[in-house]
């Protein structure tokens, strides 16, 4: 070791100080002890409780690492742009099946019909396939519909107003 080691740390010899003394101070203890009892002193007490209380120390001491730097704060996570880019995905996947019913009927409706799903079991614990009679009443006969009876070939595409009513319902459940 180095003196540079040393000088930069002083609780190090802060602690070989105090163990010297709390060792010191049991020796003295133990030998005031053994002269007042009359069982005849040892002078080895006052050397070797210093040494082995200060070796005990010290192995302590060097025994418990340091505590990890602390955790930087992190700011508030950035929007990504995946989110605006699937937003603006899902907008025109919305605007196509306005215009086309074929879009609604293999995009769109296999995606509202997971939503409703999900929210019935989230919010309520119910299953469309264990309990449909309980799913029915809670969907309403719109939604039970557009999940359970199969999409008919229409030429007539889906209007803004009527998906708008599909997602607010989905939002009620």
């Amino acid at each position: 070791m180095t003196v540079d080691r040393y000088v930069s740390q002083p609780a190090l010899w802060q602690s070989v100080g105090r163990g010297a003394a709390l060792g010191l101070a049991v020796g003295v203890v133990l030998e005031l002890i053994s002269v007042f009892g009359h069982t005849g002193g040892s002078p080895v007490l006052l050397i070797g409780m210093p040494v082995a209380c200060l070796v005990l120390l010290q192995l302590v001491r060097a025994g418990v690492g340091e505590p990890p730097p602390p955790e930087p704060i992190s700011q508030a996570k950035p929007i990504r742009v995946e989110y605006f880019d699937r937003l603006r995905q899902l907008e025109r996947r919305l605007d196509r099946a306005c215009q086309d019913p074929s879009v609604f009927e293999w995009t769109v409706r296999p995606m509202l019909i997971q939503l409703a799903a999900d929210r019935l079991q989230a919010k309520h614990g119910v299953s469309v396939h264990r309990n449909p009679a309980h799913a029915r009443e809670l969907l309403g006969e719109s939604l039970w519909q557009i999940m359970t009876i199969a999409p008919e070939p229409t030429s007539r595409p889906v209007d803004q107003a009527r998906l708008r009513e599909l997602v607010n319902q989905i939002s009620r459940i």
